[in-house]
């Protein structure tokens, strides 16, 4: 089992005083380098927000901030660390 571990994913973000756009992820990977596990935690938000999972263990929850407008679209939500989605995500959704 392999660990990895940002403990400040969007250091621009922290550095310019958007800190509650800063995660701490961490990681595990197999012997075969596979993601198996991993955690996203924001510390700095509030209330905290975070999402876990395990894929093989059927595992997710998550504690996520809902839209400020109350308009959920039932889509889910997706956590990023920056508060901004890239092309190729927006491709996926």
């Amino acid at each position: 089992l392999t660990l990895f571990i940002d403990p400040i994913d969007g250091t621009r973000e922290f550095s310019t005083g958007k800190g509650e756009e800063c995660s701490i992820c961490i990681g595990f990977a197999n012997k075969d380098g596979h993601p198996v596990a991993g955690l996203v935690y924001r510390p700095i938000t509030n209330p905290p927000t975070w999402a876990a999972g395990a894929n093989s263990e059927g595992y997710f929850k998550a504690q996520l901030h809902h839209n400020s407008d109350g308009n959920d679209d039932g889509k889910g939500q997706l956590l990023t660390s920056n508060g901004s989605i890239s092309p190729f995500l927006e491709l996926l959704m």
